[in-house]
């Protein structure tokens, strides 16, 4: 049966040799896979001669099936191809071209020639169109993430490649970011209590600080550390206990590194720290920077101790950077993840008179945050990770029930949501915090993402 050609061009600002050890990472395949696709490495097999072959295991509509793709390297620098040897298409062959056109600027094309199972039952002009429109949305997210990952990657050239650390690597964060900097070169070690990693080609080792565990003669030679772990906010009422419990896991764990560091012959020459705009508390409609004062209530408290908790690692010679953390968006998980079956059941809408400001980040921006406090040595002390355009409650609803194509007219009662939530909702979803990533715009840090509206129709594959 005769195959569909299929084809997507675009300028990438990077040299081509650069753009192809990007996509010849293994990695890459999970720093490529759009958000509402369904993708998970099993395995790759690799031969000198003859290239690799790549298991997969994808989502199809309900169903999940495996692909078995043969990867071949025909030409360094300007030709990749990869064919199913096994899988749910009849014919799939993908070709790669990479060419060089000056001034740290290249070509990428990706040509797709692919004919569907079942013969005429799918092959025809419906069944072609369908697949187009899926390729052309895959693809425009694809060449939007190379392009954006490669004018990062040029902006940092000039800094080595590091070992790395990631405390919490399991979590929404710590996985996005050990794929996206392993993407960019970089060695990743995860660090987790169970001692394993959840993500395919992660190393991972033991560390946890309920139980003491970690070996810190086998982290010997880290050169960045990136410390997330701490237990989710949301995911309970905050009881008396449920305080203790959220404190202790970012408070004492953040004790516990300290301690390690100091068996360590080389500890890390840097440490980034995860905290949150929480700290700020409630500021109604005031703009805040990085100047501004803590807050009141539970969570400011938390942030404090916990940044506190990291103190001393400048006195051990570390540079020490810690992010105040915005709602961090994506539809893998967070709050984002949360509100979107709400409003694609058309129930969305503001809480309470939606009037308080909302904070928020796009995890890729975020992602590149880390990246730049990593690598930069000018990097030190507090920043704001959120995006420079803060909105209002009622603002962000209505973007998002417009980008899922919903209503967004329904409103919750603030007093309804405080009665089954308590003092979470009080200082998460009603706390006013308009902040400014002020340190992160004068560092000359550009966002890909500023907006909300560009950062969901990102998202959402919606261009």
């Amino acid at each position: 049966m005769a195959s569909t050609s299929f084809s997507y061009e675009s300028k990438i600002p990077a040299d081509a040799s650069e753009v192809f050890s990007y996509f010849v990472r293994d990695i890459s395949i999970l720093r490529l896979t759009p958000p509402w696709e369904t993708l998970k490495i099993r395995n790759i097999t690799k031969d000198m001669e003859s290239g690799s072959n790549v298991g997969l295991r994808i989502g199809l509509g309900c169903f999940k099936t495996n692909w078995q793709v043969h990867r071949a390297e025909f030409s360094k620098n300007r030709t990749l191809v990869n064919r199913q040897t096994r899988g749910p298409f009849h014919i799939w062959k993908h070709t790669q071209s990479f060419r060089s056109l000056g001034d740290d600027t290249s070509s990428l094309r990706d040509l797709v020639q692919f004919s569907l199972p079942f013969g005429k039952l799918s092959n025809n002009r419906l069944g072609i169109h369908l697949a187009r429109k899926r390729l052309e949305r895959l693809f425009n997210y694809r060449h939007s993430i190379t392009q954006n990952d490669m004018r990062h990657c040029t902006q940092l050239k000039d800094y080595p490649k590091t070992r790395v650390a990631i405390t919490g690597g399991n979590g929404l964060i710590g996985s996005e970011l050990a794929v996206f900097l392993m993407a960019q070169g970089h060695d990743v070690t995860i660090l987790s209590r169970s001692g394993k990693s959840r993500i395919w080609g992660v190393p991972a080792e033991q560390w946890d600080p309920r139980s003491r565990a970690a070996d810190w003669k086998k982290l010997e030679g880290i050169d960045g550390w990136i410390h997330l772990a701490g237990e989710n906010l949301a995911s309970g009422r905050w009881t008396s206990k449920k305080r203790k419990s959220l404190r202790s896991s970012r408070v004492e764990g953040t004790r516990f590194l300290v301690e390690g560091f100091k068996k360590m012959s080389t500890p890390p020459k840097v440490f980034i720290g995860a905290s949150g705009v929480g700290y700020y508390g409630d500021g109604a409609e005031a703009e805040i920077t990085e100047t501004g004062s803590k807050g009141s209530g539970f969570l400011a408290d938390l942030c404090e101790d916990w940044e506190e908790a990291s103190m001393e690692m400048e006195a051990m010679g570390m540079r020490r950077v810690i992010l105040r953390i915005g709602m961090v968006l994506t539809p893998k998980g967070g709050a984002l993840a949360k509100l979107l079956p709400v409003y694609r059941a058309g129930l969305g809408g503001r809480l309470g008179e939606g009037t308080q400001y909302w904070s928020w980040i796009a995890m890729d921006d975020l992602l590149r945050v880390f990246h730049t406090a990593l690598s930069n040595p000018h990097f030190r002390g507090i920043y704001n990770a959120v995006s420079p355009a803060p909105l209002q409650n009622r603002e962000f609803s209505s973007t998002l029930a417009r980008k899922v194509n919903r209503p967004g007219f329904c409103s919750a009662p603030k007093g309804v949501l405080s009665f089954l939530l308590g003092g979470m909702a009080k200082e998460t979803l009603f706390a006013s915090q308009r902040v400014k990533p002020q340190r992160l715009i004068e560092s000359g840090f550009r966002f890909d993402f500023p907006a909300l509206d560009l950062t969901l129709s990102h998202l959402f594959g919606k261009h």
